[in-house]
Parts: C-alpha cells; sequence; structure tokens
C-alpha cells in the first residue's frame, strides 16, 4: 500500500478537496513551506493566497486547510 496527499478546505462544516491543479501547486509550496498566490478552479478560478507553513488559505477571509494521507491499496499491476 502507498500513501498519498490530499489537500483540503474547510466549507462550512465539512472538507472539500481541492481541484487537481491547484493540489499539484499547493503540495509544490509545501515542499518549500512557501506561501504564493494561485488561481484555483476549486475557487471558481479565482485567485487564492496559500500560506503553507501556516496551514492557511485566504479567498475574501482565512480558511483553514488541512492535508491529510489516504492509503491505497496497488493490486498486481499497480493501480489502486
Amino acid at each position: 500500500m502507498t500513501a498519498t496527499a490530499e489537500w483540503v478546505y474547510a466549507a462550512g462544516s465539512s472538507w472539500v478537496a481541492f481541484d487537481a491543479e491547484s493540489q499539484r501547486q499547493i503540495e509544490g509550496l509545501w515542499t518549500k513551506y512557501g506561501a504564493s498566490w494561485i488561481k484555483s478552479r476549486s475557487f471558481g478560478g479565482k485567485a487564492i493566497f496559500v500560506n503553507t507553513a501556516q496551514l492557511t488559505v485566504t479567498y475574501n477571509n482565512y480558511t483553514t486547510f488541512d492535508k491529510y494521507e489516504k492509503e491505497k491499496s496497488e493490486n498486481k499491476n499497480g493501480t489502486g
């Protein structure tokens, strides 16, 4: 089994996964504990400010987000 990371953000009382492109950009920032503006389809293509060192995303106001690991079982051909 391998673990894959998924970035999520708070939307009311739920956790919602970022779109695939935002996931990729956030993961890139995470490797440097960086912060930057990115355009996110999860927010209607609008710019959001992601700070991986503080685990926050800013869009009009602050919303916390988190990274969690999901276990993925692999079969003989390497797919889940």
